[in-house]
């Protein structure tokens, strides 16, 4: 056996070894991929199940009710937020900070002036986050698999 064959040889293993390989890292990825939008899928399931909490606290103008809800609902959100699409992350994070500070502005007893605008904000905002949570799990997220 010639140097020439020893170093084919060797080639040879390298070649089936690093082919062996890229072939166990591609299914890993894609299992990885499944794994990661069933959660995000979850993830946007439940975020999308506070909309009728928080709802119904903003309907109910009762501060200490809003806060309760929405204590959870930030506890939630830090909990589970890097699952969530960007759009949907910072839509629903605003759209708490703004119900906080409208209830906020019902303890303090604002003026009805400002209450009339922060609600107004907390409302555009109730829509804007619940729209990008229902569309957050677009195609794009989906494994290639499922493409």
């Amino acid at each position: 056996m010639t140097w020439l064959d020893a170093a084919l040889a060797l080639a040879g293993v390298i070649v089936g070894t690093g082919g062996t390989l890229f072939i166990q890292w591609l299914d890993r990825r894609e299992r990885y991929h499944v794994l990661i939008f069933q959660k995000r899928l979850e993830v946007h399931q439940v975020a999308y199940a506070w909309r009728t909490p928080l709802f119904d606290a903003i309907e109910s103008k009762d501060a200490d009710r809003i806060l309760k809800i929405t204590g959870k609902a930030l506890k939630w959100w830090d909990e589970n937020c890097l699952y969530l699409d960007d759009k949907s992350q910072r839509y629903f994070w605003l759209l708490l900070i703004r119900t906080k500070r409208y209830a906020n502005s019902l303890k303090e007893k604002s003026s009805k002036a400002k209450r009339k605008v922060l609600i107004r904000e907390v409302w555009d905002m109730y829509n804007k986050a619940f729209e990008a949570i229902h569309k957050g799990v677009g195609a794009k997220y989906l494994p290639e698999l499922y493409k």
